[in-house]
């Protein structure tokens, strides 16, 4: 009987993958700095009962040491679950958001998620009659007077230019475009979208490189001018997904 075999299995990824593995990280890194400090309390108590106990002690410097921990400790404990907050919420916005795109399925397009580039992930990549695009998630805390507008140049954050989410989508369709061009024969012109889970958006119609759209509306994509036949839908999609499974879009 021949040895079993391990299955060489390379699934696709899911919405917020990348995020999660983040929050895994910070999760994993959090426990030394735990069971480090539950070990030196644990040799303060005991220093300290021997030295009630009439036995030789040694309390001071364990105690320094232990408070020294407690305060890494608490410091630690502070930063990774405010990290932890921003990833999660982060990841439910990309969740939400793929719901969505999902929907598309129905227009004839294909959904890929979470597209690791290097140091950098797209979050969501649609491959359609109408072209292919490359979709960033934001899920920012609303404040007060922060309202978000788009005239179909410049982001606005409560009045303020922030352009920095369409510099990311931007560049990330610019290297999706360079990855799958070459395979399909011709350029492959691949558009941006911003879009933000929890805040409304005041839009403006843009025909240009870039949109941003609030989460209800990314279907309208459905409607642009046709742009690519099956065949190169397909052809274009399987270089992705051969890219996410072996790290090659051959």
């Amino acid at each position: 009987m021949s040895a079993l075999r391990k299955p060489n299995l390379h699934p696709l990824r899911t919405a917020g993958q990348s995020t999660d593995e983040k929050i895994q990280t910070d999760v994993d890194k959090f426990w030394p700095s735990l069971f480090l400090t539950i070990f030196l309390v644990a040799l303060a108590i005991v220093e300290w009962l021997r030295h009630l106990f009439k036995t030789p002690p040694a309390p001071w410097l364990y105690s320094f040491l232990a408070v020294l921990a407690v305060v890494a400790c608490v410091f630690d404990v502070r930063r990774t679950r405010s990290r932890l907050q921003r990833l999660r919420q982060g990841r439910d916005g990309e969740r939400v958001v793929a719901e969505y795109l999902d929907a598309l399925r129905a227009h004839g397009f294909r959904v890929l998620h979470d597209v690791v580039g290097g140091s950098f992930n797209i979050d969501h990549v649609l491959v359609g009659p109408s072209g292919v695009f490359v979709v960033e998630t934001k899920t920012w805390t609303k404040r007060p007077g922060q309202d978000i507008c788009f005239d179909g140049e410049r982001l606005l954050i409560g009045g303020r230019e922030d352009c920095r989410p369409l510099r990311q989508a931007k560049g990330q369709a610019k290297w999706l475009s360079e990855l799958v061009g070459e395979r399909i024969g011709r350029r492959i012109f691949v558009k941006a979208i911003v879009s933000f889970a929890d805040r409304y958006v005041k839009e403006s119609t843009s025909a240009g490189s870039i949109f941003v759209l609030n989460p209800k509306r990314l279907h309208t994509i459905a409607n642009q001018p046709r742009t690519l036949t099956d065949a190169e839908i397909g052809k274009i999609t399987t270089h992705i997904e051969n890219f996410v499974r072996y790290g090659t879009p051959v």
